[in-house]
């Protein structure tokens, strides 16, 4: 009864809570939280309805450290350190009413993920009935640094990042912190509301640090403030005009510079414009030429302030006329300075004054009165000018070099003509060389596609079809080019080669299927005869005048250019038929036959013959045994068939038959025969009654005498 109604209590207390859990995340609801803390905090109440003692829970608890993290919750009992599964874990933010709740698995363990809107402590209950409920809370850190935003009030931009009056500063930061800053190098000083930039170029340095501690990394921002416009002064010296009506006959030094009693923070850059010229920026004083002009100037800083324009009006005349001088072509267009288009000489000044000029020192200055040229040669030209107030301008000089003639060239080969045929030298020439020209010259030549090259000396030319270009060219850069020389060189003989092609052996061609004759080079004539014969050009392959014997073969060659090589000559041995004849022989007593090989004959003569007597010997005998002897062991008919070899390795083979009887030969030699047979029949039983006596003389027992064992 007593458990009874405990479980009926604590069922009561979850029905409660539960029916204002719909309205516990609502933020501020003091009343549902404090019942749902109630409920989960104390767990089932120790009160006497509970009939046994309530056990220990030992809990350990593992988290990270972020705005979501996540809780490990492991629970055991504290006795018997048993993992307790389907303890109730929860998790509470108190401020907003957060929570959240699981239930350990079967390890023991429960984990919760859980967000908050900011760092710092989470209530934690366990509860598992018969057990003492645990109460604890877990502080969740902040470890990230805070970041502070900076915000530009106000002030007026002007150019390149500055501001053309003074912004206010706005410190802010993502969390609870403390700010500080500080300008340039001072000290650090700790934020508190906004604040003005002051004047001119400065680095503003700031940070934060949170309520955990985390310290910011400092940041830096550059601010750049000019709250005045530039003022420009010029002055100039002499510091009156030094000639009449307001001229200044010295030329004047004009300098311009700001004014130090104004304050400025930027960067600031003087500008002036003499007349309607282009704008200039100002760096030191500069002088002003002769004329009337009037002089703008102002200045610009980096921020984007201007000065007021300023204008100054000057006139200065302090230089005589000066005489411009322009020749046409306006740069020598030659080498080394010359013209080899003569120049016009054009000579003008700018306010009408009367030019004076000579070409020689040796002349009298003229009036000038219109362009001239200057004629061949070298020139000093003098010339200046008279303004009407009489100044004189300081006499100008400038040489003028005028060569317009092209060289001339000579070439001079010797020998003067060809000395072979076809227009060709056979012995090397050699060019000289000679030019007419009264100024430094240098010839230049080129053999075939070869470089350029400058004479030095006469010139040898080697074998070959040249092509030779030759020009001059005078210090002025004038010149003169002689048209393509040919010229064809050989004085080299041509070199016949032979090739015999066909199937030799041992020196001995039988077959030839050409002699061909060739030089390396194109155009050349080659020229045979054969022993006595008359020469012949050479047009196609050669055969042998004849079929067999030794022939001389002649051969020379001749070029194009007449070059002829010295003769040369090939022997060549030629056997294109086999050995022909017959073949006869001599017959005598007892089967011997002789073979008359005379009949047999060869061009280049019989080399061996190779013999089957048909009786199953052959032989092979050389060609200077022309009667070979063969000695028949039976009568009967046979073939003689006999092979004779030239030294071309040519064959041709003939046969004769024969008859041979051998009885009368062979009768002593069969009786003897017999009687040798006999004897051996005979010794052959000798042998074998011996052999009998022996086995019977070893059988007879020991007690028998010796000779009647014999007996028996």
């Amino acid at each position: 009864l007593e458990d009874l109604q405990g479980e009926v209590f604590t069922e009561a207390k979850r029905h409660y809570a539960a029916s204002w859990g719909g309205l516990f995340n609502s933020p501020n609801n003091v009343e549902v939280t404090d019942t749902w803390l109630e409920y989960n905090f104390l767990g089932e109440p120790l009160i006497p309805l509970w009939k046994s003692e309530p056990r220990g829970l030992s809990v350990n608890i593992n988290h990270t450290d972020s705005l979501t993290p996540t809780v490990r919750v492991s629970v055991t009992d504290s006795e018997t350190s048993a993992a307790l599964p389907g303890a109730t874990v929860t998790l509470e933010w108190a401020a907003e009413g957060i929570w959240e709740q699981a239930v350990t698995d079967g390890s023991g363990e429960a984990i919760l993920t859980f967000s908050i809107p900011r760092f710092g402590d989470i209530n934690i209950s366990v509860r598992k009935a018969g057990y003492l409920p645990f109460m604890d809370y877990v502080t969740i850190r902040d470890t990230l640094p805070p970041v502070t935003s900076i915000r530009i009030l106000n002030g007026t931009e002007g150019e390149n990042g500055w501001y053309l009056s003074q912004p206010l500063i706005n410190l802010s930061t993502d969390e609870p912190a403390r700010t500080f800053y500080r300008w340039d190098s001072g000290e650090d000083v700790e934020y508190t509301g906004e604040f003005e930039v002051p004047e001119g170029v400065h680095s503003l340095y700031y940070y934060s640090i949170d309520l955990y501690g985390n310290v910011e990394r400092e940041r830096q921002s550059i601010f750049k403030v000019d709250l005045h416009d530039p003022v420009v002064e010029i002055r100039v010296e002499p510091s009156e005009p030094d000639g009449e009506e307001s001229w200044y006959r010295t030329a004047p030094l004009v300098t311009l510079l700001l004014n130090s009693s104004v304050p400025s923070a930027s960067e600031e850059t003087i500008f002036y414009r003499l007349d309607s010229g282009g704008v200039t920026r100002y760096t030191a004083p500069f002088a002003i030429e002769d004329g009337e002009h009037t002089i703008s100037f102002w200045a610009e800083e980096e921020s984007g302030r201007v000065s007021g324009r300023m204008l100054f009006e000057i006139k200065v005349d302090t230089v005589p006329p000066k005489t411009t001088i322009r020749l046409d072509p306006s740069e020598p267009d030659g080498k080394n300075g010359y013209y080899v288009t003569p120049p016009t000489v054009t000579l003008s000044s700018p306010e009408g004054e009367s030019i004076y000029y000579r070409l020689s020192l040796d002349e009298d200055f003229k009036l000038y009165r219109g362009p001239f040229a200057p004629e061949e040669g070298y020139h000093i030209l003098q010339y200046y000018s008279v303004d009407e107030a009489g100044n004189a301008e300081s006499i100008r000089e400038k040489e003028i070099w005028v060569d317009s003639r092209p060289p001339q060239v000579k070439v001079e080969i010797d020998p003067e003509r060809p000395d072979g045929k076809n227009g060709y030298y056979t012995e090397r020439p050699t060019l000289r060389f000679y030019c007419n020209d009264t100024s430094p010259t240098t010839i230049f030549y080129r053999v075939d596609e070869g470089p350029v090259k400058t004479v030095k000396g006469p010139l040898t030319l080697d074998d070959g079809n040249h092509v030779l270009m030759i020009y001059a060219e005078d210090e002025a850069g004038n010149r003169y080019t002689l048209p393509s020389i040919r010229i064809r060189v050989d004085t080299t003989p041509p070199e016949v080669h032979c090739i015999v092609s066909g199937d030799a052996e041992g020196g001995i061609y039988r077959r030839i299927f050409s002699i061909d004759l060739f030089t390396e080079e194109m155009g050349d004539t080659i020229y045979y005869r054969w022993d006595g014969e008359p020469a012949r050009e050479y047009t196609g392959a050669l055969r042998p005048p004849g079929d067999e014997g030794t022939y001389t073969l002649y051969y020379w060659g001749e070029d194009e250019a007449g070059n002829r090589c010295p003769e040369d000559v090939m022997i060549i041995r030629y056997d294109s038929e086999a050995p022909r004849g017959s073949v006869d022989y001599t017959e005598e007593r007892g089967g011997k036959v002789t073979l008359l090989l005379d009949g047999i004959t060869d061009g280049m003569g019989v080399e061996k013959y190779v013999i089957d007597y048909g009786d199953g010997t052959v032989r092979t005998v050389p060609a200077s045994e022309k009667t070979p002897t063969h000695t028949y062991r039976r009568t009967g008919s046979y073939t003689i068939t006999v092979k004779a070899y030239d030294s071309a390795g040519n064959e041709a083979t003939f046969t004769v038959g024969i008859v041979v009887g051998v009885m009368d030969l062979y009768l002593p030699h069969v009786i003897g025969l017999i009687l040798i047979i006999i004897a051996v029949l005979a010794a052959t039983l000798v042998i074998y009654l011996r052999r009998q006596r022996e086995i019977l003389l070893m059988e007879i027992p020991e007690a028998i005498p010796l000779e009647r064992g014999l007996k028996d």
